[in-house]
């Protein structure tokens, strides 16, 4: 965009300079010269917008722009500060990463956990999330992942694994006669590990039993 201004610009003066100097010329005899001043001035401004390094982006309502350094010994990570609306910065040395400040939903695939006494099930994580929104440039310092990325790894790993811990202390039977006590066990395993940078709720572990018990459980019911 700040290109394209640069480039606007260039035009504009060049129009203006055009404009003025052609009572200077007879037109018919000397267009060359009163054309070429125009003309370098315009492919100077061309020149200047394409490698023009600057970059001009909006952070979008409810969310956090955290403006990185990528120079320095600690490329990615030496320098970063928070920014919030119109943000210019320089591309070739910078980046800008926008991170939610509102809650956000993740419905994860299906996972295996083990539960007490060895019995497999099925999990579909599903659950809400926030930032810990003044930990985030420590959350990129360590990580150095835009927040989609972090979804898919490192809070994924944190999630299930709390799952699955958690589903160890837990008989079989017992967590499907006591699903909510189960999941809000889990949520407060999660907290525990992620509350630096994350906040989670409303986790519905969407767990299935292993076939052996469903088949116990429809030949109680019959």
């Amino acid at each position: 965009m700040i290109s394209l201004y640069i480039f606007l610009g260039f035009a504009v003066v060049s129009l203006a300079i055009l404009f003025r100097t052609r009572s200077q010329f007879n037109l018919k005899q000397e267009f060359g010269k009163w054309i070429v001043k125009p003309i370098l001035i315009l492919l100077i401004g061309i020149v200047l917008s394409l490698i023009n390094p600057f970059t001009l982006e909006r952070v979008d309502a409810g969310h956090l722009g955290l403006k990185v350094n990528l120079t320095g010994d600690e490329r990615g990570v030496s320098d970063y500060t928070y920014r919030t609306g119109w943000v210019v910065f320089n591309d070739w040395t910078e980046k800008l990463y926008e991170f939610p400040t509102f809650q956000q939903h993740i419905d994860y695939n299906v996972q295996t956990v083990i539960t007490k006494g060895g019995f497999s099930a099925d999990i579909r994580p599903s659950f809400n999330y926030a930032l810990v929104s003044t930990t985030v440039g420590d959350m990129f310092q360590n990580l150095r992942l835009p927040i989609k990325d972090v979804e898919q790894g490192w809070l994924k790993t944190a999630i299930v694994g709390s799952v699955n811990d958690v589903a160890n202390k837990w008989a079989v039977d017992s967590i499907f006669n006591h699903r909510e006590l189960f999941e809000s066990s889990i949520i407060i395993e999660c907290n525990k590990r992620i509350s630096k940078w994350f906040t989670v709720s409303q986790l519905r572990t969407n767990i299935t039993p292993p076939p052996a018990l469903q088949s116990a459980i429809e030949a109680k019911t019959k």
